[in-house]
């Protein structure tokens, strides 16, 4: 039995040798690594635009270009429901989950719209989608597509979706025109204080921002309080602006209230244009 007795000594003795000299090569790979890495830490800090920075770090990027490509084509993400889904199909299923939310927002603001138009009787309203918000020279202009034009003419009023006056539609051409806001400097408007029911005349500034004319002393006035584009003639119930600031002008025989636009024009999708003597507002 002797001579069939193989002697593992030997070879534990290799296979230990063998284990010590690739850790040992091991070791030594990573410690090249490290202080690959540490003298291209050093270099980036002392000379950042140096030549050979430039170089590593286009070489890195590069390098590692594919890497990035890789994982992200296998990332995933785990709904509640368990179901994962891929990062390419991510970007797509956010926008229908996008353009889902923007029609719901647009339904609504139609039914807003409608049903301004039922309670205040409004003959005729036509909604026209904004191109473009632009100021030029101070002056803020909403481009709109008007379509064939039709029942549309300058002078038209441009409404939101709750019925607060945005401007005045002043040029038209073509299926295209452009409505100033109501708050650009130099405008002025007969419009009645509301709950005061104070017929009177409102300057604006530019900015938003309407000035009260020959509002007495009398007459109290709170912030909050509305602006109507009014005057009685027109019978138009649109509410222009709200009060923000009321004054006492000193010795003087009237008060200062200056008053804010309430409608959002940068942030329009859709107005709505009626005939100024398209209410029967009683």
């Amino acid at each position: 039995m002797d001579k069939f007795r193989f002697d593992l000594a030997p070879f534990l003795e290799q296979i230990k040798s063998h284990s010590i000299h690739r850790m040992i090569r091991r070791r030594f790979i990573l410690g090249g690594i490290y202080a690959a890495f540490l003298i291209f830490g050093l270099a980036l800090l002392v000379f950042p635009n140096s030549g050979f920075t430039r170089f590593m770090r286009t070489s890195i990027f590069f390098a590692g270009k594919p890497l990035l490509h890789a994982s992200r084509a296998l990332v995933t993400i785990v709904g509640r429901d368990g179901v994962s889904t891929s990062f390419a199909e991510v970007t797509p299923f956010n926008s229908k989950i996008l353009k889902v939310n923007l029609l719901e927002q647009e339904n609504q603001r139609l039914r807003n719209a409608l049903d301004f138009q039922e309670s205040h009787q409004i003959a005729r309203m036509r909604a026209v989608s904004v191109l473009a918000y632009s100021q030029e020279g101070g002056r803020e202009i909403l481009v709109v597509d008007i379509g064939d034009g039709a029942h549309i003419q300058n002078g038209d009023i441009a409404l939101d979706e709750n019925g607060a006056v945005v401007g005045f539609l002043e040029e038209i051409n073509g299926h295209s025109g452009r409505i100033h806001i109501a708050s650009n400097k130099g405008t002025l408007h007969e419009v009645e204080l509301i709950p005061q029911k104070r017929i009177t005349v409102a300057r604006a500034h530019g900015a938003r921002m309407f000035s009260l004319q020959l509002i007495p002393h009398a007459i109290p006035v709170a912030q909050g309080d509305l602006i109507m584009l009014s005057a009685e003639e027109k019978k138009i119930p649109f509410v222009l602006a709200s009060v923000v600031r009321v004054e006492e002008e000193g010795g003087g025989a009237f008060q200062k209230v200056d008053a804010m636009l309430i409608a959002r024009p940068e942030l329009m999708r859709e107005v709505f244009l009626v005939s100024p003597g398209a209410s029967s507002h009683q």
